[in-house]
Formats: structure tokens, sequence, C-alpha cells
């Protein structure tokens, strides 16, 4: 491939690359992220959890977050999640929706991170490192709908 090739990808107007293009694929990563943060509280409900979590007792209840017979992660991950998908489906308010399920996942991400390091070797510290990065993925894309002006 010779540099005449790929000229137009850097000759591209950067008006071009922004706008209605670029809002609309943020607003497909949006459903994404979305659906994943409900599919990952699913994972969650149910007896027999399909992700490894811990139980109460005997690990610590404070990684379970378990409070008159029910996790606080079975019922905010869902509620995070469809929360997200109204938010970007009306494209209103996404920033915040994307803020809070940020919060919600860097929550997870901290508890769960601190719990493997005190319980070592231990899974949650993995899930919670994963969860930690996508809480920051969550705050870059509500400022990325800031600078594109989506409210």
């Amino acid at each position: 491939m010779t540099a005449g090739n790929i000229n137009w990808v850097v000759n591209i107007d950067p008006k071009e690359r922004r706008g209605d293009s670029t809002v609309s694929a943020l607003q497909r990563l949006g459903f994404v992220m979305s659906v994943m943060t409900i599919a990952f509280g699913g994972l969650f409900i149910g007896p027999t959890s399909m992700l490894i979590k811990p139980k109460t007792p005997p690990d610590e209840w404070w990684l379970s977050l378990t409070f008159g017979g029910v996790e606080l992660w079975d019922v905010i991950f869902p509620l995070a999640g469809i929360m997200l998908l109204v938010c970007v489906a009306k494209m209103k308010h996404v920033r915040t929706a994307h803020i809070i399920t940020g919060a919600v996942w860097a929550a997870l991400g901290l508890v769960w991170s601190i719990g493997g390091i005190m319980h070592s070797p231990s899974p949650f510290f993995g899930v919670g490192i994963m969860a930690l990065f996508i809480g920051t993925i969550h705050t870059i894309l509500a400022q990325i709908y800031f600078f594109e002006g989506v409210e």
C-alpha cells in the first residue's frame, strides 16, 4: 500500500469526523455498554449465580453487600443498565447516565479489588480490576458526549 492510497484518511476534514456520525457511533456504544451492564447484573441473580461471588457466610458480608437477603449488586446493575439504555435511546441525560453507571462499576471494582487483596488469592481481585476499567470507560464516554454537545 502506498502513501497515496491512504491519503484520503489523513486529509479528512476534522468537521467531517464529528457530528452525527460520531454521535451515532457513541449511541451504539452506549447500547452495548448498557446491555453489558444488564447482562452482568443478570449473572448475579438466582440461587446458583453464574458469577463467582461471595456467599454469606462464610465470606465477608461487605463483598456481597447483602441486606435483607438481597444483594445490592442484584439490584443496582440491572437498574443502572436499564437507566442507561433508556437515556441512550432517547439521547437525553446520557452523560449523567454514563456517570452513574460508571460509579456502579467503580463501586463494585473498589469493593472486590480490596476484598480480593484481603482474601488473597481471590478471583474477586481480577473482576474488581476489570470493573474499575469499565467504570473509567463510562466516565470517558460521558466526557466525549460533553465534547460532542450531547446532554
